[in-house]
């Protein structure tokens, strides 16, 4: 067995949603909430962008991207494990959905088995 630290974010994908597979659905909306903020907010963001050498462009075209994959595979990613992981977490369109579950452990208040779960494998 690999160790934390070994893991893939799509590795650390399929170990939450087997984990929480009741949970897959709410998983995808946050996703899908996720990136519908940053792109509503995008004018906002990208005068102030200071993420170093992730630029606005490289991180608002992952966002499209993540966005696109929720469209077409929506109904499969909340239904299967393995589809979550693989098009929600693989290559750098991880980076977005990272990020994006991450907020949402600071929203869920009190902190939910879930969102323990998420601040272990990606915080």
């Amino acid at each position: 067995m690999k160790t934390l630290e070994e893991l893939t974010n799509v590795e650390k994908a399929k170990l939450l949603a087997g984990l929480f597979k009741q949970a897959l659905p709410e998983l995808v909306d946050c996703l899908e909430s996720g990136c519908r903020t940053y792109l509503e907010n995008e004018s906002e963001t990208r005068p102030c962008w200071s993420h170093g050498i992730i630029t606005a462009d490289f991180w608002f075209a992952q966002v499209r991207d993540l966005q696109e994959h929720l469209v077409k595979y929506k109904s499969d990613m909340s239904k299967s494990v393995h589809v979550f992981a693989e098009h929600g977490f693989y290559g750098y369109r991880s980076l977005v959905s990272v990020q994006i579950l991450l907020d949402y452990t600071e929203t869920n208040e009190p902190p939910s088995k879930l969102s323990t779960a998420i601040q272990l494998l990606f915080g």
